[in-house]
């Protein structure tokens, strides 16, 4: 994070850039290397936003984020969130207010593949094996969010990723992302 200021004498004039160095979030977490690859799963990630488009809500998710990588715990379950709110600004948001069978808002449990909406428990159990877990914490601020949670999350997140937003014109998700889940399975996550 940098502070900036141009100054010139006359608006159309080419001026002068004074750049003053703020926090250096990679830096801080320069001796955690998940914390590390996850940052550069953030950065591979926000390649598929067009450059000089303004995102502010993309923006704030990520100020809560970087400001959040003095604990994991707090971290991890905010990449998930990020990463939802990446597929919302590029237009394939994930809709988990109400169950796109029975239309009811209590007990969402799991999440279409197809169709990015989320399904009730009820509603999931004939094809309970071909849905994503919808972690709790993606629904509700206050509830808790564990190691298989986030990589559920995770797991949610990339398939749409994959599927909606690099497809078959981008190919797979970025390398650095694969390389931070991978990270996490073999490391586990904090509880």
């Amino acid at each position: 994070m940098v502070q900036a200021s141009w100054r010139a004498r006359l608006s159309e004039h080419l001026g002068v850039a004074t750049i003053d160095p703020g926090r250096a979030y990679a830096a801080e977490v320069l001796t955690d290397q998940l914390l590390l690859g996850g940052l550069s799963a953030m950065c591979g990630l926000l390649k598929v936003v067009p450059e000089r488009q303004a995102y502010p809500r993309l923006f704030d998710t990520i100020m809560v984020l970087l400001e959040a990588l003095d604990s994991r715990q707090v971290w991890l379950p905010l990449f998930v969130r990020f990463e939802l709110a990446l597929l919302e600004e590029v237009g394939f948001g994930l809709d988990l207010s109400s169950c796109a069978a029975t239309g009811v808002s209590e007990d969402l449990t799991h999440v279409s593949p197809r169709s990015g909406r989320a399904v009730s428990r009820v509603a999931a159990e004939p094809y309970i094996d071909r849905m994503f877990v919808l972690p709790a914490f993606l629904l509700s601020a206050d509830a808790p969010a564990n190691g298989t949670d986030v990589l559920d999350g995770l797991e949610l997140t990339g398939h749409f990723l994959e599927r909606r937003v690099y497809g078959a014109d981008m190919g797979e998700l970025p390398a650095a992302r694969q390389r931070f889940v991978e990270a996490l399975k073999r490391k586990g996550v904090p509880a």
